[in-house]
């Protein structure tokens, strides 16, 4: 890789795309959603209206799923996911809004693989003092998983 990517994000009217990383330091690729304090202030901040806020993560290692690897087109399952999407976003399901995800994943794509994995050598205590300040929750199938707020 000649240059290191640097994250950014993209709106795409009702949602936005952007980069991070998983605690376990490997790429993905975010679709979240906007607050209007977000919209207001610009840029993302961290500890908006956490109730209203949603993000559908994809991880660099399931990233294959979502193009056909020799075309590049949109493969069947990131058209069945759009909706999935769409419905996790709290968006409606028009044929707009299901291009802009599409859109946004696709295009998302080849920035996700030039994406470095972080050093994760952060101990466990580390990485619950900065889940602390962030005030990160975590459900999983509508429990809380782990709750730092």
């Amino acid at each position: 890789m000649s240059k290191l990517f640097k994250p950014y994000s993209k709106s795409y009217g009702s949602f936005y795309r952007f980069f991070d990383h998983l605690p376990d330091g490997e790429p993905c690729l975010c679709l979240g959603t906007m607050t209007a304090r977000d919209r207001i202030k610009g840029f993302l901040m961290p500890n908006s209206i956490k109730e209203e806020r949603a993000a559908f993560v994809i991880p660099l290692k399931m990233a294959y799923l979502y193009a056909e690897s020799k075309s590049g087109e949109p493969s069947h399952y990131l058209m069945q996911r759009s909706f999935l999407v769409a419905k996790h976003l709290g968006l409606d399901s028009e044929k707009s809004t299901i291009k802009n995800i599409v859109d946004a994943i696709l295009d998302g794509i080849p920035d996700l693989v030039s994406m470095m994995p972080l050093d994760t050598t952060l101990s466990i205590k580390q990485i619950e003092q900065k889940a602390e300040q962030q005030g990160l929750i975590i459900k999983m199938d509508g429990q809380t998983v782990l709750d730092a707020s």
